[in-house]
């Protein structure tokens, strides 16, 4: 079955019943069970970007493999060498989860991205973040490309969030069509974040399976 969660109000009421109950604590990495997770954001100039404003890379716990202008030539090559590096010098984490937001510089491989999903799900928690708009008057690349590249990476993905359409129903700004201004990259990151945590606090608590921003799976 597969649900779609349109309103934004509906996972901020959900969101605020959670938090009220004391039971989400977005930056515990500690499970009852005294398993240690470690997120690891994944991505082009934009996950640059958007450590530069939040500074994921300062979090505890968190890691981010992140390059201007890469692709899945790149991440087959060296960004993957580099997560393996990452994991066998941090090995008091004993459970993974990939943030992944490849895709926009190379829409075009996106077979390849189903093969390097399908890889990364084998070994962690994975969640593919959709490519997100851009501005099409100012940059090359289209919404329309975009969405055609989100529909067929979707079915594929365990967890996909759906931050394209949020930041369409949110509102966004790039100046040259493609990076995003620190409230934008802000607002994403947020998202994220929240979507992230009430999937895992739901798994834990009713064992449900890939509940996530705009997209509800089971």
């Amino acid at each position: 079955m597969r649900l779609k969660i349109r309103n934004w109000i509906m996972l901020c009421f959900m969101l605020i019943l959670l938090i009220n109950q004391n039971s989400i604590a977005v930056s515990a990495t500690e499970t009852t069970n005294g398993a240690r997770t470690a997120y690891v954001f994944i991505g082009d100039s934009r996950t640059v970007g958007m450590d530069n404003v939040v500074h994921m890379s300062d979090m505890d716990d968190t890691f981010v493999i992140a390059k201007v202008g890469m692709g899945a030539k790149w991440w087959q090559e060296t960004g993957s060498l580099e997560l393996h590096k990452l994991r066998t010098e941090n090995t008091q984490y004993n459970k993974w989860v990939y943030i992944f937001n490849l895709g926009v510089n190379d829409l075009g491989n996106v077979e390849t991205y189903k093969g390097i999903i399908d890889n990364l799900e084998k070994e962690a928690t994975v969640y593919f973040i959709s490519i997100n708009p851009t501005v099409d008057e100012v940059k090359g690349v289209q919404c329309a490309s975009i969405e055609k590249f989100n529909e067929i990476i979707e079915p594929v993905c365990d967890n996909y969030i759906d931050s394209y359409s949020y930041l369409k129903y949110k509102g966004y700004y790039a100046k040259d069509g493609m990076h995003y201004d620190k409230a934008t990259y802000q607002t994403l990151y947020e998202f994220i974040d929240e979507s992230i945590t009430l999937n895992e606090f739901l798994n834990e608590q009713h064992n449900a399976k890939q509940v996530l921003g705009f997209m509800v799976k089971s």
